[in-house]
């Protein structure tokens, strides 16, 4: 079976090497969970981990779906687009943050849509009818839920994930506090991001599907919980 990142997949020591010189005071377990935090952080609102998942099967009793493609895991953040494989036919995105969780969807009239649930599922309305057989792709953005991530990550953002890591040590009291170069830290951080931003906004989402996009499983977006310095 081939590899599903071509480019390897980045190990939880990568990290590490860059980070345990600077805190010497830290355990190991204690600076993956920052590195993680940050990484959720920095992909949650750069929104650059983006691709293709599916196909989704879509069935008459069903409305709920969660995206099952591999034993590599990440946590939805936003469906960008998505269309019906069987005419290409684009989906209409649902956002319910802007017509609030409680809206009323389910219109028997209503074109069919796709919405995320709070929980991070794909909601797709209306079912197909009985009988007939229809499945959906998906453009989206998601983040880690683990340090084993595609190494385009560490390769592109690996100097950006360690200011924001040192950051998150240095700006909390300890033995670790330096508020002048935590602050530095935390400046070329939040500057990365938002170019990060910038760059996804310029970039656009109605971009080429790839022939093999990367494998993904979307589980609970409340995994990880931690304290905020941003």
């Amino acid at each position: 079976m081939a590899e599903p990142f071509p480019g390897g997949i980045t190990r939880p020591q990568d990290w590490l090497d860059g980070l345990v010189p600077k805190l010497p005071n830290l355990t190991a377990d204690a600076i993956k969970f920052e590195v993680l935090t940050v990484l959720r952080d920095f992909f949650k609102i750069g929104k650059t981990w983006r691709d293709w998942i599916g196909p989704i099967t879509l069935h008459p009793d069903q409305v709920i779906y969660s995206t099952e493609q591999s034993d590599f895991k990440a946590d939805l953040v936003d469906i960008l687009q998505g269309y019906r494989v069987s005419d290409k036919l684009p989906l209409r995105i649902v956002d319910r943050q802007q017509i609030g969780a409680d809206a009323n969807l389910f219109d028997p009239g209503v074109a069919q849509f796709i919405t995320q649930t709070p929980e991070g599922l794909a909601q797709i309305w209306p079912p197909p009818p009985e009988g007939t057989q229809e499945s959906v792709r998906l453009f989206v953005t998601m983040m880690p839920v683990d340090l084993c991530v595609p190494d385009w990550i560490k390769v592109q953002h690996f100097d950006d994930i360690v200011a924001g890591t040192l950051a998150r040590w240095m700006l909390v009291p300890g033995p670790n506090y330096n508020y002048q170069l935590g602050n530095w830290y935390q400046r070329r951080y939040r500057a990365a991001r938002d170019n990060a931003v910038q760059r996804t906004i310029a970039s656009g989402t109605n971009l080429p599907e790839r022939a093999a996009g990367r494998p993904i499983v979307f589980g609970s977006q409340n995994r990880i919980s931690s304290r905020t310095v941003w």
